[in-house]
């Protein structure tokens, strides 16, 4: 590697990551009877892959409503919004924001679940 070659990379190793934050909502359509065994299991899926991704976020449920926030690498999160629209477990799937941000909000979880009651494999937050 020429010296300008290493100057460049490692000019590009200081440079910041844009974070690129996505919020959608969508309604639930997960029966009652399943509602918190499904939400388990979407919380240990999302946390495995997002971690693998770089992907953060929250997952805020109310009554039969989802409220997401996704951060990170913007073609990861865009990859991961189309799964998430696709999915049958939810409809009404509105985009409410998106765009580059200065930071992560939730840079601590790759997953975090907020709501008045959580299944127990989640851990309860207030952020």
């Amino acid at each position: 590697m020429t010296h300008a070659e290493t100057a460049a990379t490692f000019d590009k190793a200081l440079m910041p990551v844009a974070i690129f934050r996505l919020i959608y909502r969508s309604h639930s359509r997960i029966p009652a009877a399943g509602f918190e065994a499904e939400l388990g299991s979407i919380l240990r899926v999302a946390r495995a892959r997002n971690s693998e991704s770089g992907i953060t976020g929250a997952l805020l449920i109310y009554d039969d409503w989802f409220a997401q926030t996704l951060e990170g690498d913007e073609s990861a999160v865009r990859g991961l919004f189309a799964k998430i629209a696709a999915d049958p477990r939810h409809d009404t799937v509105e985009l409410r924001q998106e765009g580059i941000v200065p930071s992560r909000v939730f840079s601590r979880w790759a997953m975090a679940m907020v709501g008045p009651w959580l299944p127990s494999t989640a851990i309860r937050t207030s952020r």
